[in-house]
């Protein structure tokens, strides 16, 4: 718009002009994208600590066997059925307190797309525990192949990140692909075998 008065006293003419922008409400589709973009970096940002979380129990097990504790138990009389269990369940019951202050996180958060309403979060949480019985398995059966706990921690990192993080990222743009597609229907059967996929993938 344009102003018009006198300038210093003087019969001259001054204009004065403001731009502004009025941008169009956004549509259904495009809320829609928004919507979706969020609920994919807020699964990422739940994703990515679980990559860590089982590498942390993997440290015990192998320190363990390093200093020659799990020799001495079992030659105490220990069997290596219920080391094994005792192991598991112990274990199991961090992971679920864990998983419970994760909830209570997300839930103070108010993700709709993972917490929006009862059910969703109930589904979360059990999406969570199923993911822990099944990691800390595959992560004591992984951890056996190393004898230092710093190394057995950093491996089992970035291989739930690989399959967790990169192979779910991995297999989203080959889905989007006509040229892919049906190579990562194949594939998939593959990444299965990793929890972390699965995780990443049900998120």
């Amino acid at each position: 718009r344009a102003a018009h008065g006198e300038a210093s006293g003087e019969g001259k003419c001054a204009a004065v002009y403001e731009a502004g922008v009025q941008p169009l409400p956004r549509t259904g589709r495009q809320d829609l994208q928004v919507r979706l973009m969020l609920s994919v970096l807020s699964s990422i940002f739940v994703l990515v600590p679980f990559c860590y979380v089982p590498a942390a129990f993997a440290t015990q097990v192998v320190r363990e066997r390093a200093s020659g504790s799990t020799h001495l138990q079992l030659l105490s009389g220990a069997r290596v059925t219920l080391y094994w269990l005792s192991t598991y369940l112990a274990d199991l019951i961090a992971y679920v307190v864990l998983a419970a202050l994760v909830m209570c996180v997300l839930l103070a958060y108010g993700e709709p797309s993972l917490v929006g309403d009862k059910q969703t979060a109930a589904a979360l949480f059990g999406h969570i525990i199923i993911y822990g019985l099944a990691v800390l398995p595959q992560t004591y059966a992984i951890s056996l192949a190393f004898d230092s706990p710093s190394s057995a921690q950093i491996s089992l990192i970035l291989i739930h990140l690989v399959g967790g993080f990169l192979l779910v990222i991995l297999h989203l743009v080959m889905t989007q692909l006509e040229r892919t597609k049906a190579t990562a229907a194949l594939l998939v059967w593959i990444w299965r075998v990793f929890p972390p996929f699965n995780f990443g993938e049900g998120l």
